[in-house]
C-alpha cells in the first residue's frame, strides 16, 4: 500500500510539472520526495537540479549539454549548460571551430557561408568568464589573448585602458653608447647593440688574471672585467700585448671600452682558458655573472675616436644612424603585441629617463595598433634585448603594431 501511494504521488507530480512547462518531458523520480531546482538556479552538485546537471554552480539545461566554449549553432541554443550560444564574428574563428581552416567556399561539400551564418560557442554564465574568450575580437584584444588569433589582422584595437608601457622601451642602435654598465649584473644581451661601454665607478681591468691563446706567431690577450671582484660578462682584450703574468693592453685608466667585432673566436679560446684557469675567482657560486655571450672590448680613454679611429690594430661596431624603438603593448607576460617605431625613442640613462614617442603613444584615447612588417628583424632582435634588460618575457611571435588615436576595428 505505502508503495502504491508513492507511485500515485511521483505520477501526479510528473503530470504537474510537464503541464507547468518544465525544462525536460518528465522530471527524476527523485523530484517526487525531494526538491528539484529549475534551470539557471544555484545549485552544488547535479542532485540539486531538475536537470541533473549543475555547471558552474547553476543548473544547466541537461546532463549531456555542452560546456563553454564548445561548438554550438545559433538555432539550437539548447545545446549549451547555459542555453545561449554566441555566434561568431570573424570567419577565421568560423572555419577553425568547424575544421575547415584554409577553406574558401565549401569543404567537400560544406556551405562555408551558410554554415558561418549559424556556427558559434556556448557562452559561460554571467560574470564566470575570468579571461579573453577563443574567439577573435580584433575591435577590443585584451593584451593577455593568445596573439596566434590575429596574425591575419593588419589593423587591430584593444580593449579600454590599454596602455604602451614606456618604462620599457628599447631603442636598438647598433654601435650607440651605453652608459651605467655594471660588469657583473649588466647582462651583455641586454647592451648587445653597444659600441662603446661606460661602467660604473670602481670598475676595473685586473690585469693581474691573464690568458693567452697563441696561434700561429699571434697571442691572444684577455682579462676579466670586475667590479668588487666580481664578473664574467665583459672581457679585456688585445693582440701580442700581455704575458703570462700581466695584460698591458688598452689604455691604462679610465671607465670606458670600445666593443671589438674582429678575431672573436681567437678572443673566445683565450677566455675559455681564463674560465679553466681563473674563473672561480670572479663568478660562480651566485657571485658575478654567467652568461654564454660574453662581451669582448678594448678598453680606451677616448672610445668614441677610437670607435672610428682604430688605434691598436681591431676592427670595432660602427655605431649606424638609425634606432629601431619597441614597447610592450599592456603589462600582461609574456607579451604579444609591442608598439614599435624608428627614431622616436631614447634608451635612458642615469641622467636622462627613457623616452617612447612612437605614433600616438601620448594621447590617452589611442587603443589601437596597425600591423608593422619586420622585414630586417631588427624589432625582434630589439625584443629579445629587451628581455635580457628589463626581464620581460615575450611569446616567440608576437605582433609588432604602429600605435594610432584612430579606431582601426569599430565594434560590430
Amino acid at each position: 500500500m505505502k508503495l502504491f501511494t508513492l507511485l500515485a504521488v511521483a505520477s501526479a507530480f510528473l503530470l504537474r510539472a510537464r503541464d507547468a512547462g518544465a525544462v525536460t518531458e518528465s522530471q527524476p523520480v527523485r523530484c517526487a520526495v525531494s526538491v528539484c531546482k529549475p534551470f539557471d538556479s544555484d545549485c552544488s552538485t547535479g542532485g540539486d537540479c531538475v536537470t541533473d546537471k549543475c555547471y558552474e554552480g547553476k543548473c544547466g539545461m541537461g546532463q549531456t549539454c555542452a560546456a563553454a566554449n564548445e561548438l554550438c549553432f545559433t538555432d539550437s541554443p539548447h545545446t549549451c549548460c547555459t542555453g545561449e550560444c554566441q555566434g561568431v564574428l570573424v570567419r577565421d574563428d568560423c572555419l577553425r571551430l568547424l575544421g575547415l581552416e584554409g577553406s574558401v567556399v565549401d569543404h567537400e561539400g560544406v556551405n562555408v557561408d551558410r554554415q558561418c551564418e549559424r556556427v558559434g560557442i556556448c557562452k559561460h554564465w554571467p560574470g564566470k568568464q575570468t579571461g579573453p574568450s577563443i574567439l577573435a575580437t580584433p575591435w577590443a584584444i585584451d593584451p593577455a589573448d593568445n596573439v596566434a588569433k590575429y596574425y591575419s589582422n593588419s589593423g587591430m584595437t584593444f580593449v579600454a585602458g590599454t596602455t604602451v608601457d614606456t618604462a620599457q622601451v628599447v631603442a636598438r642602435r647598433m654601435g650607440q653608447a651605453h652608459t651605467g654598465v655594471n660588469p657583473y649584473t649588466t647582462r651583455p644581451r641586454g647592451i648587445v647593440d653597444a659600441g662603446v661601454l661606460h661602467f660604473v665607478e670602481g670598475t676595473r681591468v685586473a690585469r693581474e688574471i691573464v690568458s693567452i691563446y697563441t696561434f700561429g706567431d699571434t697571442k691572444y690577450c684577455v682579462s676579466p672585467v670586475l667590479l668588487d671582484g666580481q664578473g664574467g660578462g665583459y672581457y679585456a682584450v688585445g693582440v701580442d700585448c700581455c704575458t703570462d703574468d700581466a695584460f698591458s693592453c688598452g689604455d691604462a685608466n679610465g671607465l670606458s671600452a670600445v666593443v671589438v667585432s674582429s678575431n672573436l673566436p681567437d678572443f673566445a679560446q683565450a677566455r675559455l682558458i681564463l674560465e679553466a684557469k681563473s674563473g672561480i675567482m670572479y663568478h660562480g657560486e651566485g657571485r658575478g655573472l654567467e652568461t654564454d655571450s660574453p662581451m669582448y672590448v678594448s678598453w680606451s680613454a677616448l672610445p668614441a675616436e677610437e670607435q672610428n679611429k682604430p688605434t691598436h690594430g681591431m676592427e670595432y661596431i660602427l655605431e649606424v644612424n638609425k634606432t629601431y624603438c619597441a614597447a610592450p603593448v599592456g603589462n600582461h607576460q609574456p607579451v604579444g603585441w609591442w608598439a614599435v617605431g624608428e627614431d622616436c625613442c631614447f634608451q635612458g640613462n642615469t641622467t636622462h629617463p627613457a623616452e617612447f614617442n612612437c605614433g600616438d603613444v601620448a594621447d590617452p584615447a589611442a587603443l589601437s595598433g596597425a600591423l608593422v612588417s619586420d622585414i630586417t628583424g631588427d624589432y625582434i632582435q630589439a625584443v629579445k634585448q629587451g628581455e635580457f634588460m628589463y626581464g620581460v618575457a615575450s611569446v616567440g611571435r608576437p605582433i609588432f603594431v604602429g600605435w594610432t588615436s584612430e579606431t582601426l576595428v569599430p565594434t560590430p
